[in-house]
Order: C-alpha cells, then sequence, then structure tokens
C-alpha cells in the first residue's frame, strides 16, 4: 500500500550495470510496471551528495532505506559520502534506515589489511550512528551491532533478505529443513 520510489545511484565505473534499469524506464522518474517509480541520481562521491539528497526531498520523500553494501560503493569497503547523504537527509527531518548486507574485515579474516578494517568500523559507526534504525542480514550480525553499540540496541534489527547465492534441497526434508533453519515462521523468502 505504499508507494515506492527507487533511486538508483549511478557510479562512473559502474554506469554499464545499471543501463538495464535505465532501459526499462520510458523516460526518467516514470513509473514501472507494479507502480514503482525508478529515479537515477548521480552518488559518485561528496561532491554529489547535495544534489542526491535535494532529488530524494524534492520527491516528497517520508522515509528513506538505503541499502548498503560497503563494496557496491567503493573497492575498499568505505564510501563515507553515504555517511553524509544520511547526516544530509536526517537533518532535513526524514528517518533514514540502513540496511547493512556486508560488514567490515574481521582483523583475522584479513590481518594484512588492518587499517583498512579500521577505516571500515569509522565508517560502519557514522551510518549506525547517523541513521534511524539498522537492519543487517543475520541474527548475528545484529548481536554484534548491539555489542558495539549498546546504547542503540532497540533501533537494530534482523531483516532476511535474498541472495544471489544458491542452495539446492535435494528432497522435501532437506527443503523444510533448510526453511527452518533460514527462514523460520512466515518470514518471506524471495529466490
Amino acid at each position: 500500500g505504499h508507494e515506492v520510489t527507487v533511486f538508483v545511484a549511478s557510479h562512473g565505473k559502474n554506469r554499464s550495470q545499471k543501463s538495464d534499469v535505465r532501459s526499462q524506464k520510458a523516460s526518467e522518474g516514470k513509473e514501472q510496471n507494479g507502480g514503482i517509480r525508478v529515479v537515477c541520481i548521480k552518488l559518485d562521491g561528496w561532491r554529489d551528495v547535495r544534489a542526491a539528497a535535494g532529488a530524494i526531498l524534492a520527491a516528497k520523500t517520508e522515509q528513506v532505506q538505503i541499502e548498503y553494501s560497503n563494496y557496491g560503493w567503493s573497492r575498499w569497503g568505505f564510501a563515507f559520502h553515504v555517511d553524509a547523504l544520511v547526516r544530509a537527509l536526517r537533518k532535513s527531518g526524514l528517518p533514514v534506515t540502513i540496511a547493512l548486507h556486508e560488514f567490515p574485515l574481521t582483523f583475522a579474516q584479513a590481518p594484512l589489511q588492518t587499517g583498512i578494517s579500521l577505516v571500515q568500523r569509522v565508517h560502519f559507526a557514522l551510518l549506525v550512528l547517523g541513521a534511524n534504525e539498522v537492519l543487517t542480514n543475520t541474527q548475528e550480525r545484529v548481536r554484534i551491532l548491539r555489542g558495539w553499540f549498546p546504547w542503540r540496541r532497540e533501533r537494530m534489527h534482523y531483516r532476511p533478505n535474498s541472495s544471489h547465492i544458491p542452495v539446492a534441497a535435494s528432497n522435501a526434508e532437506r527443503c523444510a529443513a533448510l526453511r527452518a533453519e533460514r527462514a523460520p515462521g512466515a518470514e518471506l523468502v524471495v529466490a
């Protein structure tokens, strides 16, 4: 029942990957099948934050949700201009939800990239502290975030999201076991 507008942030290096979204539209900002409007905005870095925030505000948006996959925004796994966008939107009075798809590198995982991991953690702290609500894709990551930011724990939630990683069940029993493990209850699974 909600009107949804999808703002697609174009990156200079990834413009060809976004062309499929543009080609589906008759023209910029027109409704697509299902009534979802798609608007391409430029968000390559700091210089684009003001215009991107302006485009989002001009659409009379009531709430913003940013799907944030850190390596989708930067080859290093941090994009501080996204923190600036969150601050600009919040300053304008919009509630902002950040949906985190990845986490900073762990020190054990990449000991030679400790500096990058530290910068990623600063970036994540700014995202988490800037947003009204934080969603993440595993319950373990919710526990980690609540440990890092105990005073904001009520604003951090688990939200299952689809994955492109194939999981094939060989029989009905295995399928039921996977469903119970990965999507208990009435959670929606998109595959």
